[in-house]
């Protein structure tokens, strides 16, 4: 009994460091880093491809929907007694789905980048490359909404009543009596558990989509590779398309981190499910701790792109400091790197020291 009560109060622990303090924490600086990340991405001094931009743009409003409904979703529960009991109740009906699409609206808006780019980069000459963003960005938004319809009649709004419970939706409400969340017959079905919930989203929303990233971003490191094997000197338009193809490395390298909690989570269920033949109705422990950091590892994929864009692209920088009046920033980089001498200033001067120990040895 004892052990059971100690559990019970570390994962209550866990649960208020990791989702009612790290969660927002990051939510707030996510939103507001995403808001101006795609101030920045359409102002039109930034010599980034439209397209790539606006497959940017939806990307991070994904990423914006998926930061706010977690924290709606995990968070202020446990912030707020009200919001808890009186609107959770109603709300989570509608979140559950909502954060699926914007989950599944993010992960395949990174594909959209990555494939964007290995036409831009790989087959810059193909057809395809002169098309407008919307032939990437319309399938994104409807595979995203269409995959997760089923979503939307997973949970309800129930009230208990003696033995019996009810649907809100059909029952006089009563400000004196608690209501909660039911599953549906529907979530409830263990062949829907099994071959939605589990085999067919691990394959499209996991599997599939890392596969594609690590082809992808393979065959655009080699090109890169090779151009700059060919050319020697490269021009100021080769290094732009380097710096925006490392945009792309940044974003795939955070998001293949921060999904690997959330991969793993699906890799066991689906083990269980094969090895067992059944789904597992109980988590173990770790199952359980690993879940909740992996809330706040995807609301993190979904809060640091701006670092990414700022880190590696320095005309993102540059705009993003003069919207934001942050001119200092910009003045500072520039002493450091006025002080700083260059390669060829430093070749120069190399070659200058030779001739003169040449000339002091003649």
């Amino acid at each position: 009994m004892s052990n059971s009560t100690s559990l019970s109060s570390n994962s209550l622990e866990l649960s208020t460091l990791v989702e009612g303090c790290l969660i927002p924490l990051v939510a707030i600086f996510g939103t507001l880093g995403n808001l101006a990340s795609i101030s920045v991405l359409r102002d039109k001094n930034l010599d980034m491809k439209e397209t790539f931009r606006e497959i940017l743009v939806m990307l991070t409003i994904f990423d914006t929907i998926f930061v706010l409904s977690v924290t709606m979703t995990f968070s202020l529960p446990i912030f707020s007694q009200h919001w808890k009991t009186s609107l959770t109740p109603f709300l989570l009906p509608w979140l559950s789905p909502i954060m699926q699409i914007s989950l599944n609206g993010s992960i395949w808006a990174t594909v959209s980048v990555a494939v964007e780019r290995f036409v831009s980069v790989v087959h810059p000459r193909i057809w395809i490359s002169s098309f407008s963003s919307l032939l990437y960005i319309l399938p994104t938004i409807l595979l995203s909404i269409l995959w997760n319809i089923p979503r939307f009649n997973e949970l309800y709004t129930c009230v208990r009543r003696g033995n019996e419970t009810l649907k809100a939706s059909e029952a006089i409400i009563n400000s004196t009596e608690v209501y909660s969340v039911c599953l549906t017959p529907m979530r409830k079905d263990p062949r829907y558990i099994r071959d939605y919930i589990l085999l067919a989203n691990f394959f499209f929303m996991a599997f599939l989509p890392f596969m594609i990233l690590i082809i992808t971003n393979s065959l655009i490191y080699r090109t890169i590779t090779n151009i700059s094997n060919l050319n020697k000197k490269t021009t100021s338009r080769q290094k732009r398309d380097q710096s925006i193809a490392m945009i792309l490395v940044g974003i795939v390298i955070v998001f293949g981190f921060c999904n690997t909690f959330r991969i793993i989570i699906n890799l066991y269920e689906v083990f269980h499910l094969a090895v067992h033949g059944s789904v597992s109705s109980k988590w173990p422990k770790w199952c359980d701790i690993l879940m909740r950091f992996s809330h706040l590892f995807l609301v993190l994929n979904s809060s640091v792109n701006i670092i990414i864009y700022g880190w590696k692209d320095n005309k993102f920088r540059e705009i993003l400091t003069k919207l934001f009046h942050l001119n200092f920033l910009l003045k500072k980089n520039n002493i450091v790197m006025m002080n700083t001498p260059s390669k060829e200033e430093k070749e120069m001067a190399r070659s200058e020291h030779s001739v003169a120990v040449v000339e002091s040895l003649l």
